[in-house]
């Protein structure tokens, strides 16, 4: 049975911007993306879903884009992209700047994103206090944020031995732009795009 959420549920995030909901994904699948994504470097740790076929499965779950085509009042939505994030407080940040994802990926433009979370312990990040949506509270819980809503992204990269999947929706109509300010801004180069093209359904699936 579809999850649906409930006119209080819709009235938070459209005035928050966010929206947390628990039991998203059980333990033993957050523990085997444990397994699956760490160690990897950050540029490795973009788009698993295109190299393994399981992380593709998670990423493009029904119940996850039914849930994101209610939130995000979308029709259809494509996958931009899966992120796997890994968080330490041992290194400096190299990400300096509150950035939303429109404002930080090369697609114009995305709808929103959900990220989950993969880790036991539970760092939490006040909105007002840093610009970013509460993290989700316990492993298995997952966010989903618009992609105009301004993130710390520093003040996440520097939390303690955190991880997390994050998934990113857009509409079908989203373009390959290019942006000084994202690090995969090249990626889809190699792929044969070119900046100015419409994302394809062989590379950004449609999502039933």
């Amino acid at each position: 049975m579809k999850q649906t959420l409930d006119l209080k549920q819709h009235s938070f995030f459209n005035h928050h911007h966010f929206l947390e909901l628990e039991g998203l994904i059980k333990d033993t699948d957050a523990e085997k993306l444990l397994e699956l994504t760490q160690g990897k470097s950050l540029q490795k740790s973009r788009d698993f879903f295109t190299r393994d076929e399981w992380i593709r499965s998670i990423s493009m779950r029904k119940s996850y884009s039914h849930l994101a085509k209610e939130i995000f009042q979308c029709r259809f939505l494509r996958l931009a992209f899966d992120q796997a994030i890994q968080t330490s407080n041992k290194e400096p940040s190299s990400f300096k700047e509150k950035l939303s994802l429109n404002e930080c990926c090369s697609f114009q433009s995305l709808s929103g994103a959900l990220i989950l979370r993969l880790t036991q312990t539970a760092a939490t990040v006040e909105a007002n206090e840093t610009l970013l949506c509460p993290l989700p509270q316990k492993r298995g819980n997952g966010i989903f944020f618009s992609a105009d809503i301004p993130i710390n992204w520093e003040t996440l990269f520097s939390l303690p031995e955190e991880a997390f999947l994050l998934i990113a929706y857009c509409p079908l109509n989203t373009v390959y732009i290019q942006n000084p300010d994202d690090l995969f801004t090249n990626l889809l180069k190699s792929e044969g795009y070119g900046f100015g093209d419409r994302l394809r359904e062989d590379r950004h699936p449609i999502l039933k």
